[in-house]
């Protein structure tokens, strides 16, 4: 049974915002729920000061208790004699003494570059206000997907079985990165495949594969990466990992194969197929990498989509189903310490147990 150490505890997060922005701030919440449903985050507004209570001091309290202080900017946040004079400069200070992280958040349109914040880095990447966006829910993700790694960043979580297991059995750290490809361009009504890998250190890549096998629609131009590392037990040589492609545009709209990730090796090509269920430019699927229920990171594609070329018939392929693998036998009764950034630690012999079909070691 997984217990929480005692001195891990969720990474606290300050809302600094303009009341006329209040709806983008509940959105944002909306995606930082898995944050917070896995006990990593907590967050606190001034909507949640209870009646009779001082709300000067309550929000001058938990903003000197926060990890994380998010300025929501707008023309109304910069426009808050409060938000600039009270609270950003309360978060700044505390910013420059090293005591948290301030995070400005582009909601909307406005001159923010002279500020006193403007030498930080803002999310949306690039600084390109949120309601700006094509997809105001694909900004946002970027949004969470930024909060995510700072919080990553800050807490080192564990997970611990047996402590005294962990403080005794020697480590190695084993570097990789999730890496995934899709095609640039999809026509609709055809399968086409994503291509996913697990690559180790200096061992073979993605972009090696799909140049050295050339039975891909996947381009090895579009190959990107999200590193992590894995710290093993001397007497553990692989552990099972899952991944999940999720793709709201295509169908199927959600997949996942599950691996023995080897120490200091890569894994084999990962194959995903998909069929365009709608059209346009500029659409995601999105690959996580995960634990049991545990992510331990996650990566985005963007691809485009087209219409089929005349010839091709305007049928559609049958999407294929990855070939389930041999049954292996799945290593059991591991202990795991999570610690971040990113670094997992698996610190017991594995008892042999059957491994599902379609795991590939």
């Amino acid at each position: 049974m997984r217990r929480k150490r005692p001195n891990d505890r969720p990474v606290t997060l300050f809302y600094c915002y303009s009341h006329e922005d209040q709806d983008l701030r509940d959105q944002l919440e909306k995606h930082l729920a898995a944050l917070k449903r896995s006990g990593q985050l907590t967050s606190w507004h001034d909507r949640k000061i209870e009646p009779g209570i001082a709300w000067s001091a309550e929000i001058s309290d938990n903003l000197d208790k926060a990890d994380i202080v998010l300025l929501l900017v707008s023309s109304g946040f910069l426009a808050s004699d409060y938000c600039h004079e009270i609270e950003m400069k309360r978060a700044l200070e505390r910013h420059h003494l090293g005591q948290t992280k301030v995070v400005p958040v582009i909601l909307r349109p406005v001159d923010w570059h002279g500020t006193e914040f403007a030498s930080l880095q803002a999310l949306p990447r690039d600084g390109k206000p949120v309601t700006t966006w094509a997809n105001v829910d694909e900004a946002l993700l970027d949004v969470a997907e930024g909060i995510r790694r700072l919080v990553l960043s800050i807490r080192p979580i564990r997970i611990v079985v047996s402590e005294s297991a962990a403080s005794t059995v020697p480590l190695t750290r084993c570097q990789y990165s999730l890496e995934a490809s899709a095609p640039e361009t999809m026509p609709t009504n055809v399968a086409r495949d994503v291509v996913a890998m697990i690559s180790a250190g200096r061992t073979l890549n993605l972009k090696e594969t799909l140049v050295n096998e050339g039975v891909y629609t996947a381009s090895p131009a579009n190959v990107v990466s999200q590193p992590f590392e894995i710290e093993f037990a001397s007497d553990i040589q692989s552990v099972p990992l899952r991944v999940r492609l999720t793709a709201p545009d295509f169908e199927p709209i959600e997949q996942q194969t599950e691996i023995a990730l080897h120490r200091e090796r890569s894994s084999p090509p990962l194959v995903f197929f998909v069929k365009a269920s709608t059209s346009g430019t500029g659409l995601l699927v999105k690959l996580e990498l995960l634990m049991e229920e545990r992510l331990i990171t996650t990566r985005l594609l963007r691809t485009n989509l087209a219409s089929p070329k005349r010839g091709d018939g305007g049928e559609a392929e049958p999407i294929a189903q990855p070939a389930p693998g041999p049954t292996q036998p799945r290593p059991g009764g591991w202990t795991v310490i999570i610690t971040i950034p990113l670094v997992i630690k698996f610190v017991e012999a594995y008892a042999p147990k059957a491994m599902p079909a379609g795991v590939e070691d």
